[in-house]
């Protein structure tokens, strides 16, 4: 097996932005928080030697980058010149005074250095202030030409007849996608110290490889475009503007972006592809259908149709070898493929149905080509090749069996020539802890909530299984903390610091800061486990669906009905040998609503343990007359999992109420509108896709609202059958299929726009009123003053919990006249039956001073300079830190830019050679801040923050500064 390579950082850039660039001519700046990921396509890229040109000059070890692919985000408008117009007079107010306040301050800086001309401290800081100067007068500037030429532009648009320039109107991010699409664009780069201009000119490539369901996407330098496109579409001759499933091929093209963890050698001689199964039965279900431009939800007996080896392949145990051997999957990528490979004895199965005649027997695969039983390694089923998508480009055949054999031929010829195929990841077991050697782990406030008929004491004896105990052991039990500590260690907390520390001084404990820290790690654990991460006995396995039948499938055999899984059995070891002939809880994210919650019966099964090799974190299911797609919300076999949880009182709460929540199936019809192979055509695609999508967790979280409202109006006596409960149950229909659609968006559209029927949703819900004498003093404060204005207005709040999972990103961005305070209130619902929990305190300890650990030292030989410039170091990290977690955005790029900050300040830190005399010095000062008058939140922080970085870059005598026992 081949060494693992790293990821390569790239530009992420705003489209807006780019649009500035190249029609404003502002300048340009990269932000490497895009990634391309160790994949087939960075190592296709890497091959390329013209890729190593783009190397950027801030690469490091750590974070190589590169700007040959560019990431561009569609979020933000290009602004009209009127807009800009507006600010520009505050900001040059704000720059002017501030450009004499600080000529002002260098004057008076140079008259004190003529009585002091050996002062070089007050030589640095004129030297500094005059480049600020610099910077200021440019910036200036700046804003006096940008007046100008707005103002120029729109005199020329008034009165010129022949202006046809559109420079500085607003471009919205629907007609930007279309230009940047169509157009591509160019990156002016300049070497301010050669004064080179570079050009470099970028076309659109295809999705990002993480955020397809947010519209970004890849641009890619000019000299690579034509080789990566056609090897990113397999080189099939695809014309321009030809008609083609278009939102199919943009994702499944991208399909190779995908991180791997390394490869497999398949040859593709070795692979069989039989037909897919589909499994129709009927059943009686909530069916949701489009009604007057909103959709509603029905009672209804269909068909079912189960695709029951969908995205699923069986792999001979052979191929599982070097790092990947003893797993018992891997999700498998090529071009066009996808497939949760299963490890089985394919090799072994043949043998025993052949017998003697194993070396010289064939079957037919799917297109009647003979082939060699005794040389399969692999099976696969259409479901798995997306490429077949596309067979009539191949061959253009009425024949649809004859275009999809020459695709076949094609693909294999492709794989023939890249001999190996990307793995993803294989199963992998929880680290959330065991009890009595069983997994645990965590629930989801989605699934928790979702129990409508649980009662406060049902949710407090779930909390009692381990987080109750856990709690109080990290509150009371020094060890249980420290190991809590190391277990959740990373490069930017202070945990393995305060870990060492407590090794050699196990009083560390007993000072304010350790216990500031621990009460305030603690609390963070608790609202975690209020936001609905409880732990339970159980884990997350990987479904392999069938696999009895597909083994006879395979060789066009039938199989008894006595041999295989049926209805809601299943067969995994997760729970070990005691684990058989018991029933279990199960749950799929995302998880909307009571209907998507799956009990199961765990069975042995011979066939399953004869051939496959199942580790404990798989588990078999039966999709053959049983609507468990539909049931876990449109759940395919392409290493789709499930949480298995061994509880009672969890399993009481579901089967009390298991029948009356009916499975919900998804009858809206698809969007059928035609598409071209154009840039026009993949710019109307991905604008529809950024458009409609709606984040699968706004989805759930307004289906938590739902079940929120149905859960308290039960318990407050309305009974199932009412008018308002279904109502609301047909809401919470709707929207377990819109998050199916969300999931399903990058690759599938439907005829409906989600956010419009998520808003009508919204709109039509009446939540409970505020109960304002339990009201936080915001709530109140915010309600006494809208009642001035309207005495009659009724406030509704969201339940309680919502304080945990809120997404508060949109407050952040809220105008300082918009924002009001989260309006919560109590609802009788699990969810705030957990948030109302309440755990005990944690007993008292002898304070002891940090200073009194220390090592006695001269801290009058410390180093001042050294300890003042370590100390704003200290700062400066803290509020760079601060910043970034308070600036929201997306997830990924927050912690790429809090990995950077981490690294440029422990580089800053380890220049400095601290002595052991100006460590103390340190630490004493810190001791001082922190368990003295000087005290407060930020104070705290920061202090944290300078030990941490201390720790990190001078760790021998950070720790030796501390005595060895107390």
């Amino acid at each position: 097996m081949e060494k693992k390579n790293n990821g390569i950082y790239i530009p992420s850039i705003e489209a807006s932005r780019v649009y500035e660039h190249n029609v404003r001519n502002k300048s340009a700046t990269f932000e490497f928080k895009g990634l391309i990921p160790d994949s087939l396509e960075l190592r296709k890229l890497k091959s390329q030697k013209v890729f190593s040109k783009y190397n950027s000059d801030e690469s490091t070890k750590k974070k190589p980058k590169n700007t040959a692919v560019i990431n561009v985000k569609f979020e933000t408008t290009v602004k009209s010149g009127e807009y800009i117009l507006e600010s520009i007079p505050n900001r040059l107010i704000e720059k002017e005074n501030e450009l004499e306040e600080l000529k002002k301050t260098i004057k008076d800086s140079k008259l004190l250095l003529k009585q002091y001309p050996n002062r070089k401290k007050l030589t640095d800081d004129i030297e500094k202030m005059e480049k600020k100067e610099h910077k200021l007068e440019r910036t200036i500037k700046y804003y006096y030409d940008l007046k100008f030429d707005i103002e120029t532009y729109y005199e020329s648009k008034e009165n010129d007849e022949n202006h046809n320039s559109d420079k500085w109107e607003k471009v919205d991010t629907k007609d930007l996608r279309s230009k940047l699409y169509k157009e591509g664009f160019t990156i002016k780069q300049v070497d301010y110290e050669t004064g080179e201009v570079t050009e470099t000119f970028y076309k659109f490539y295809k999705r990002s490889s993480s955020k397809s369901r947010k519209g970004e996407a890849w641009f890619i330098c000019e000299e690579l475009y034509d080789v990566m496109v056609n090897w990113s579409r397999m080189n099939i001759p695809f014309v321009e503007r030809q008609n083609v499933d278009l939102a199919g091929l943009m994702a499944y093209e991208s399909l190779v972006t995908s991180s791997i963890i390394g490869t497999v050698e398949v040859d593709p001689k070795s692979i069989l592809i039989v037909d897919e199964v589909i499994n129709k039965f009927p059943e009686t279900v909530n069916v949701v259908y489009k009604k007057d431009n909103h959709l509603d939800s029905k009672k209804d007996k269909i068909t079912i149709e189960n695709s029951i080896f969908d995205g699923e392949a069986l792999v001979d145990e052979s191929l599982f070898t070097g790092k990947f051997e003893g797993k018992g999957f891997l999700l498998l990528r090529s071009h066009m493929f996808k497939a949760a490979g299963f490890n089985t004895r394919l090799v072994q199965f043949y043998r025993d149905q052949f017998g003697e005649e194993y070396e010289t027997a064939t079957v037919e695969d799917m297109f009647g080509n003979q082939v060699k039983i005794s040389e399969v390694r692999m099976v696969i089923n259409p479901t798995c090749l997306k490429a077949l998508k596309f067979s009539n480009v191949i061959n253009d055949s009425d024949d649809k069996k004859e275009s999809q054999n020459a695709m076949w031929q094609h693909w294999k010829r492709q794989l023939e020539q890249e001999e190996v195929m990307g793995v993803c990841k294989y199963e992998k077991g929880t680290k959330r802890g065991k009890l009595n050697d069983k997994p645990l782990q965590r629930t989801s406030y989605q699934m928790l909530n979702s129990l409508i008929d649980a009662e406060p004491k049902d949710i407090q004896k779930l909390v009692n299984v381990t987080e109750k105990d856990f709690i109080q052991s990290i509150k009371n039990d020094d060890e249980a903390f420290i190991q809590y500590l190391e277990d959740n260690a990373n490069d930017i907390n202070s945990n393995q610091m305060f870990v060492d520390l407590h090794r050699r001084i196990p009083n560390i404990v007993r000072t304010k800061m350790f216990r500031t820290f621990r009460s305030k790690t603690i609390g963070k654990y608790i609202e975690y486990v209020k936001k609905g991460k409880v732990r339970l006995v159980g884990d997350y396995v990987t479904m392999l669906s069938c696999g009895e039948r597909y083994l006879y499938h395979s060789i066009n055999e039938p199989i008894g009905d006595d041999r295989v899984l049926k209805g809601n059995e299943i067969h995994t070891t997760l729970f070990g040998e005691k684990g058989f002939n018991k029933s279990y809880v199960a749950f799929r994210n995302p998880h909307s609503s009571a209907s998507n919650i799956y009990m199961c019966k765990n069975i042995r099964n011979s066939i399953i343990e004869t051939y496959f090799n199942l580790t404990p974190n798989i588990v078999a299911v039966n999709s053959w007359g049983e609507n468990i797609m539909n049931r876990l919300n449109g759940c395919d076999w392409d290493s789709d999992q499930i949480v298995l949880f061994d509880n009672n009182d969890l399993k009481r709460l579901v089967m009390e109420s298991y029948n009356k929540y009916r499975v919900c199936v998804n009858d809206i019809d698809s969007d059928n509108t035609p598409y071209k192979l154009t840039p026009e055509d993949c710019a109307n695609i991905d604008s529809k896709l950024s458009g409609s999508t709606v984040q699968i967790g706004f989805v759930t979280n307004v289906g938590q609202q739902v079940l929120s409202l149905i859960s308290d109006k039960l318990k407050g006596g309305m009974k199932f059958e009412d008018e308002i409960i279904q109502k609301l149950i047909k809401k919470a229909d709707v929207l377990t299929v819109l998050a199916g659609i969300s999931i399903d968006s990058a690759k599938r559209q439907y005829a409906v726009k989600p956010n419009e029927q998520i808003n009508h949703i919204i709109k039509e819900l009446e939540l409970n009123e505020i109960d304002v004498e339990n009201a936080s003093k915001e709530v109140k404060e915010y309600i006494d003053k809208e009642l001035k204005e309207d005495e009659d207005k009724v406030f509704r709040g969201k339940p309680n919990f919502w304080k945990f999972v809120q997404d508060d990103r949109h407050i952040k961005n809220q105008k300082d006249e918009e924002k009001k305070p989260l309006m919560i209130t109590h609802y009788n619902c699990p969810m705030d039956y957990l948030y109302d929990i309440k755990f005990a305190r944690a007993n008292s300890k002898d304070p002891i001073k940090l200073e009194e650990l220390l090592i006695l030292k001269d801290k009058r030989k410390g180093n001042r300079k050294q300890q003042k410039q370590l100390d704003e170091l200290a700062t400066e990290s803290q509020n760079a830190i601060s910043s970034t977690l308070m600036s929201g955005g997306d997830e990924d790029e927050v912690n790429v830019d809090l990995e950077d900050i981490t690294e440029k300040f422990n580089e800053k830190f380890s220049k400095f050679k601290v002595n052991e005399n100006t460590l103390y010095a340190i630490l004493l000062q810190i001791s001082e801040e922190t368990e003295g008058d000087k005290k407060g939140k930020d104070k705290n922080n920061n202090c944290m923050r300078l030990m941490n970085h201390l720790y990190k870059s001078q760790k021998k005598v950070f720790l030796e500064a501390f005595k060895t026992s107390n």
